[in-house]
Formats: structure tokens, sequence, C-alpha cells
């Protein structure tokens, strides 16, 4: 907040314009005390906004990943023109990237630190083909972290896969998929990479993974959501390696229902005998893998280095108990959601 406040200063000082400052949810951060705060009386517009009734321009823009709406006095060609040059003015100090290396200009672009400007330059820049983007948040040991970097740097699996340090456990793992098309796998990706590095480097580290995004310019917001599931509480991912962002959306979405409604829906769908089964690690495991592998059983069972009889054995065992034919897509939906919920002891 300062080092924007400290730009807005400079504007002012080098322009004679003065610049108010606001959240996108309204709220006043940065106000020049000579002038009146007046609120946009709009705020689904793209970038310039000209509100003749109040007689103020409003633009958007975004700073050290934060999004802002800022106002100046005037609504007309001059002040419109004042604003562009204020985006410019700001965006500059934004992507001050003169004497950074490569992967210091990504970690800027994955913290959000940098302009869409910013960003757009570079990937011309670097003849970057943009598109559909994920970013990975890669938790090592702090000790071994530049070997695992150095590894997967050299590793990469295309010029569209960027990686860097962003602090000393985590590397980001930034992936241009478009060029994949339907095939790719987000957590089959995570998992060859978790194999790779475990193999090649002896290091066992544990991978969230974000949320597709539609271009580079929002891959910051994959990483915010890469980071989040992998701080979560390893108890709700069953001390999975792998971490993903939509499963702790539905973790999220199962903690906002009121309590008293998830233990009725527990005590509806499942009774005692079926309480045993989600107490049962051994049966949880087998099937968690089985969604894991698409409901293929073939799959399920060299994964868990298992006899088919034996897997099926498990599966008849846990739709005896809890009615639930967990070979289906729709029981093994609601098998994963009760799961969840018994997990956060309810």
């Amino acid at each position: 907040m300062k080092k924007l406040a400290s730009i807005i200063k400079t504007i002012k000082a080098r322009t004679g314009v003065s610049v108010n400052v606001f959240l996108d949810d309204l709220r006043p951060i940065i106000v020049d005390g000579e002038k009146s705060v007046v609120l946009p009386d709009k705020t689904d517009f793209s970038q310039i906004y000209l509100s003749k009734g109040q007689d103020k321009t409003f633009f958007k823009f975004r700073f050290a990943d934060v999004d802002y709406i800022g106002s100046i006095d005037g609504a007309d060609k001059v002040s419109e023109n004042y604003a562009v040059f204020i985006l410019f003015l700001i965006e500059s100090y934004v992507d001050d990237t003169e004497g950074l290396t490569f992967t210091e200009t990504v970690k800027k672009i994955v913290l959000g630190d940098i302009s869409a400007r910013g960003t757009e330059a570079f990937i011309y820049d670097n003849k970057i083909v943009d598109g559909t983007s994920i970013c990975l948040a890669i938790s090592t040991d702090k000790a071994r972290q530049n070997e695992v970097f150095a590894y997967l740097n050299t590793q990469k699996k295309s010029r569209t896969d960027f990686v860097t340090i962003i602090d000393p456990v985590t590397i980001a793992y930034v992936k241009i998929i478009s060029n994949y098309g339907d095939n790719f796998n987000c957590e089959d990706f995570a998992k060859s990479l978790l194999d790779e590095i475990a193999y090649k480097t002896g290091v066992k580290a544990v991978i969230g993974v974000g949320a597709y995004k539609d271009n580079l310019l929002k891959v910051c917001d994959s990483y915010k959501e890469a980071v989040v599931s992998l701080k979560a509480s390893p108890v709700l991912f069953n001390n999975a390696d792998i971490r993903l962002y939509r499963d702790y959306v539905l973790i999220r979405i199962i903690e906002e229902l009121p309590k008293n409604q998830l233990k009725e829906l527990v005590s509806v769908l499942i009774d005692e005998e079926g309480k045993k089964i989600f107490d049962d690690k051994e049966m949880l495991h087998t099937a968690e893998i089985l969604m894991e592998n698409d409901l293929n059983l073939s799959e399920t069972s060299r994964s868990l280095y298992m006899h088919r009889n034996t897997l099926t054995y498990r599966l008849d065992k846990i739709q005896k108990s809890t009615r639930l034919n967990v070979r289906t897509f729709k029981d093994a939906v609601t098998f994963k959601i009760l799961s969840l919920i018994k997990k956060m002891n309810y």
C-alpha cells in the first residue's frame, strides 16, 4: 500500500493531477485531502469510464495482485487522456523488469507483480504462444530446493513450461496447455512430476494444483489457488501428495453448510453398518484409488498391486454396507462427499 501511495504522490507531482484510489469493493484507500471523494456510479466498465453526471473519470488497474479503481476530476477527452497516461505511469512502475532474468520475470507474473501490458510484452518478446494455463505450487525440503529447481528447469516438457522459485520452500511450475488439447490432465501431470522429482533427486515433494485459466495473464490466480490447496489441512486431502484446488472448493462448500444439516445428511444416507466403512482406512483408500482411476477396475487393481478378485470383494463389501455401488459415477460422487463429511467429523 505504501508503494502505491508513493506512486500516486509522484504522479501528482509530475502531472499536477490528483488521483483517488478505491478497492474494487469501493472502499477509498488513497485520498487527496484537498479533493472530495466521489464513489463511482458504475463498476462494470472494462478500463476507463467517463461519468458525465459526476464530472469524474474512473479507471481500473491492477497493482501487486490487487484490483483497484482510480478517479480524477473531469469527464471529457482531456480527462480521458490523463487517465490513459496515469495508467501508463502506474504500469511503468509495476513493470520495472530491467535487469531481471527470464525466471525472475516469470516470478513477477506468477505473483501478480506485473501489469497485463507487462505480461503481454513478455509473451511477445519471448515468442510465446499464449493460451489456457495452469500453475502448480511445489513444496520441497528447503535444503534441497535448488537441486529440485535445477532438475525441473532442465527437464521442462516444452517452451510453454516455466519454472521459478517463489520462496525458500515453494517452486512454481507454470504450464500453457492449449497445444495439448483435451488430452491434458492436470492430476496425471502432477503425479508424473512428483514421481520424476522423487526418482531423479530423492526429494519427497507435495504439489498443490490450481485451476485452469484462460491465459498467462491470469496464471497468478491459479498460483494463489495452488498455494491455498497446498496449505490446507493435509487431513482433508487424506495426506495425499497431490492436492487439487477443485477438491478444496468442494470441501469449502461442505464447510459452509450448517452442521445439523450435514449430520442429518449422513444419518439419512448411511446407517451404523455403513459408517464402519468410512472408518476403515483400507476401504476408503480402495474407493479413492478407484475414483482416481476413473472407475476403471483393471487400472485400480494395478495401482493397488491387488488381484482383481480381491478388489471386487472389497467393492462388493462397500456396496453391501453403504448401499453405494462406487463402480458407478453417481454413487461414487455420493461416496466422495460422504467421505469428506466424515473426515470433517460430522
